[in-house]
């Protein structure tokens, strides 16, 4: 049976309860794992476990493909977040509504000879007056538009965190990006008139799990400001 749907892997149920199959997936990318039971389930879920084996990254319901027979589940590369060698889980539902277990696999997570950027990153930190360390992080907004966000107080961070440096295109420089709290006592980010050295490796971590370039451009009024940069997977 030719498969013309992503399928990084197979599972098939004996009702037996030995291990299961091992499963592969990819640092940061989606992967879509079948399962097959001999017998009837009236649903299906799918866990796989953290780097550590500490907890379960993503507990997911699968979907049952009307023709084929076979239960569908699509895995978050979120969920996939380092190389490791973890395990997996599948779960039955009976008519009655109970979950039954039907075994465990083994899960490698593999990556490549080349690094991601976001292998080599942090996310962002800023000093504030006073010594606070805040994380800048990229958040949607109402709009679902991407913006830049500063955090709650990193307990423990280093109060000579490094300097936070905003690309313009436009310019083809970076620029410093200062941290300070208004009037109203909210911390905030303002981003230097002049051009300077530095900050080729400034990135933001997303709520996603991805990171955003931390960027700037002139804005409608003619004053430097904070814009989301590009994503880096």
């Amino acid at each position: 049976m030719a498969m013309r749907e992503q399928n990084d892997g197979m599972v098939v149920l004996d009702g037996s309860l030995q291990r299961l199959p091992i499963l592969r997936a990819w640092v940061n990318s989606s992967a879509v794992y079948w399962v097959k039971p001999s017998y009837p389930a009236t649903g299906m879920l799918f866990m796989a476990g953290n780097a550590d084996m500490s907890g379960w990254a993503a507990q997911l319901a699968m979907t049952c493909h009307p023709k084929r027979g076979l239960w569908r589940v699509y895995v978050p590369g979120k969920a996939f977040a380092k190389r490791s060698e973890t395990r997996y889980r599948v779960v039955t539902l009976d008519d009655a509504g109970a979950r039954h277990v039907e075994g465990e696999g083994i899960l490698r997570v593999y990556d490549g000879t080349i690094p991601d950027v976001a292998d080599s990153t942090e996310t962002c930190l800023a000093t504030f007056p006073g010594g606070e360390v805040r994380e800048v992080t990229v958040k949607d907004d109402s709009t679902g538009t991407p913006i830049f966000s500063v955090g709650d107080v990193v307990e423990g961070a280093e109060a000579d965190a490094r300097p936070i440096y905003a690309f313009n295109k436009a310019t083809g420089f970076f620029y410093l990006v200062t941290a300070f709290v208004d009037e109203a006592g909210e911390p905030m980010l303002s981003v230097a008139e002049d051009p300077s050295e530095g900050g080729e490796e400034t990135f933001a971590r997303g709520e996603s799990g991805f990171y955003y370039r931390v960027d700037c451009a002139v804005d409608s009024t003619g004053v430097m400001a904070l814009q989301t940069g590009g994503m880096v997977a």
